[in-house]
């Protein structure tokens, strides 16, 4: 999902209005993605933390496309 994302910012044929869709979906499945991590044990802690990263990735970007960061 990212990458489709990373994709369609790229292209300034793309508007903004489905640039947002897909980052608002990016941003729920992140949601989902928490509460799924709650239940990781220990030894699962590589999945865990690949997990984390996405997580914080999705978020920062959700974060700053709001923020208006990509507009020029």
């Amino acid at each position: 999902m990212l990458d489709s994302y990373s994709l369609k910012l790229e292209d300034p044929n793309v508007s903004l209005k489905n640039i947002a869709t897909v980052l608002e979906e990016i941003n729920e499945t992140a949601g989902k993605l928490i509460k799924e991590t709650e239940r990781l044990t220990d030894a699962d802690a590589n999945l865990k933390n690949i997990a984390t990263r996405t997580i914080v990735t999705a978020q920062t970007e959700y974060v700053k496309f709001q923020k208006g960061d990509y507009l020029s």
